[in-house]
């Protein structure tokens, strides 16, 4: 189909869901945290974005990464289902990029995962 005929083509509306974005924050290169988004999500069929982001904190400055999980009207899952799949795919990176933690940003609460005893 070429470029005209798509232009001529009526838009519609074909889903839509209850909004409900999700991020995780982590550090490490993108580059892994990359590769392991393309596992876990070939394996789950499920899709994310990722961003690189730079950390400043108290005595340091890190790279790191925000992977943004969206409700998909496509594919639409409850509120609870994706904060699930948040959760675990954060703990996959925290694994596959031999970090430390990551925080799970929801619309509601955020979670802190870590391999630590505490967080103080």
């Amino acid at each position: 189909m070429s470029g005209l005929e798509l232009s001529k083509q009526e838009i519609k509306i074909l889903g839509s869901c209850e909004s409900g974005t999700f991020r995780i924050w982590i550090g490490g290169p993108i580059s892994e945290v990359e590769r392991a988004c393309a596992e876990f999500c070939t394996e789950r069929g499920f899709c994310v974005a990722i961003e690189p982001v730079r950390y400043v904190y108290t005595g340091a400055r890190e790279d790191g990464v925000v992977v943004t999980v969206l409700n998909y009207p496509r594919f639409p899952k409850s509120l609870g289902e994706l904060r699930s799949v948040s959760n675990e795919l954060a703990e996959f990176l925290i694994k596959r990029g031999y970090q430390r933690s990551a925080t799970v940003e929801g619309p509601d609460q955020s979670s802190y995962l870590s391999r630590m005893e505490s967080s103080t």
